[in-house]
């Protein structure tokens, strides 16, 4: 454990010093910042690669002629900087994993919102960087840069900005999993709503009648989220245009079946005139249903069952995560300190199901101790956990997805001699990935010569998390009792 030590701080020193001697080769300036991402990853079960497309939205805070942003291992068919297909260049300097996007004739890139769409192809490695196969799941890591394996994108911590994803998966033995719950989106899979730059774009792609700035198997329809995007009051109205049908359809006998998001309660009013307004809580969504079959969440295409998630809060690049798997879950159910109902699901081999109650029970009371302990709500909608074969960390604090080394919590007979000593390394494991939703993914370092401050936070938090669930652990949580 001190070799362990001592290499950890030689590696942040190192690169400390590189990144503080060459920070114009190795760190992307501030001139230009990212706000928002959708992307589309199609991972091949059969093949070595996927297909991907990102939709990024950027600020630029000063005229600029290039753009530059992170990619490693990208082959890139078609990149469009502002709907402007013909008119967009490009550059790839493979060394500093950077890449570049310009005006063809050179010009200034003014200062405001500008929107990227990218079209590429990416290698799915074996190494558990960027996406990676592990048994018969595809996962994604991402910790500490390995996010431009997968996408370009602003590859930096402190880069923050919301993502909606998009998996195409095989087939329905798949479970899709990212940060996000997925998406109850309708048949028509318009997406636009939990952003205001997923709208934007959604009404830039029609403007541009068939661009290519929309995701393939859609026009930009498809391509965004389709709940009602809520004004700064928490009031959203439905407009309806004349002799049109109204975005909200009642039958005939004016009976509505309103469904809610996130637990919260909504009123419909319906007017002479076919205005139909929705009073929400703040800051919460809900969307509403006629008297008609539950809204599917994902929708099969020639490529695959496509399956959409929510937009994310805004975070760093590295705790992003999304992964195919036919493990099948286990869960239970968190009563935050603000009234959500939190979803824990545990995936895991069918041989290790039976180990899934402490584990999620330990998952469930860390939930509630951070809670109580730092006064603010867990920063999700849910908490899905997963162990992997061949993964290479012993676990990742992805907000949301959690992803675990293989037999790191579950206990294997022929593998370990002592089962206790195993059940204490695994809980303290899972009490720790948990504090980092608070301590890391919600507050994060700005770079990674912090690193340290991060991970010291969540290995201090560790200890009061399990002490507070299992007081006689006194061996494991001995050093609390010092501080």
């Amino acid at each position: 454990m001190a070799g362990y030590h001592f290499l950890f701080v030689v590696s942040v020193f190192l690169g400390r010093i590189v990144c503080q001697d060459f920070p114009g080769r190795y760190r992307l300036g501030n001139n230009v910042t990212p706000k928002f991402y959708s992307i589309k990853i199609h991972p091949f079960q059969t093949e070595q690669y996927f297909l991907g497309e990102v939709i990024m939205l950027v600020d630029v805070k000063h005229s600029v002629k290039t753009i530059t942003m992170n990619s490693r291992s990208l082959e890139i068919s078609d990149i469009v900087l502002d709907n402007l297909k013909n008119e967009t260049g490009y550059a790839i300097q493979e060394k500093y994993e950077l890449l570049h996007v310009f005006n063809k004739d050179y010009s200034y890139i003014d200062p405001g919102e500008h929107f990227i769409y990218i079209k590429y192809k990416g290698i799915i490695t074996t190494n558990s960087t960027g996406i990676f196969r592990s048994g018969d799941s595809i996962a994604s890591m991402f910790s500490a840069t390995y996010a431009r394996m997968a996408f370009p994108c602003f590859d930096d911590p402190a880069f923050k900005a919301k993502f909606a994803i998009r998996i195409v998966k095989p087939d329905e033995t798949y479970e899709a999993l990212s940060n996000m719950e997925k998406h109850q989106g309708s048949r028509s899979r318009n997406r636009c709503s939990e952003d205001s730059a997923s709208c934007a774009f959604m009404n830039r792609c029609s403007e541009g009648g068939g661009s290519r700035s929309c995701f393939s198997e859609g026009r930009g329809s498809r391509s965004y989220h389709s709940d009602v995007k809520l004004e700064s009051r928490g009031v959203a109205v439905l407009k309806v245009e004349p002799q049109k049908v109204a975005a909200v359809k009642v039958e005939a006998r004016k009976v509505a079946v309103l469904k809610e998001e996130a637990r919260r309660i909504a009123i419909v009013k319906v007017d002479a005139r076919g205005v139909d307004v929705m009073k929400v809580e703040a800051r919460e969504v809900a969307v509403v249903n006629v008297e008609a079959p539950r809204v599917a969440n994902s929708f099969r295409t020639k490529e695959g069952i496509v399956v959409d998630f929510r937009t994310t809060p805004l975070i760093s690049p590295y705790v992003l995560c999304f992964l195919i798997t036919k493990y099948k879950n286990t869960f239970t159910n968190h009563k935050s300190i603000d009234g959500r109902l939190i979803p824990i699901r545990l995936f895991l081999m069918d041989e290790y199901v039976d180990q899934a109650p402490f584990i999620l029970e330990v998952a469930k009371n860390s939930l509630g101790f951070f809670e109580e302990y730092t006064k603010l709500p867990y920063p999700s909608s849910k908490l899905d956990i997963i162990e992997l074969k061949d993964f290479n960390a012993e676990g990742e604090e992805n907000i949301g997805l959690i992803t675990l080394m293989h037999n790191i919590v579950t206990f294997n007979e022929t593998l370990r001699k002592s089962k206790l000593n195993h059940l204490r390394n695994g809980a303290l494991l899972i009490v720790h990935e948990i504090a980092h939703m608070w301590f890391g993914d919600a507050v994060t370092h700005h770079w990674y010569n912090d690193l340290w401050l991060t991970e010291g936070f969540a290995e201090f938090m560790e200890r009061k998390g399990l002490r507070h669930q299992f007081p006689h652990w006194k061996g494991v949580c001995s050093s609390i009792e010092k501080r």
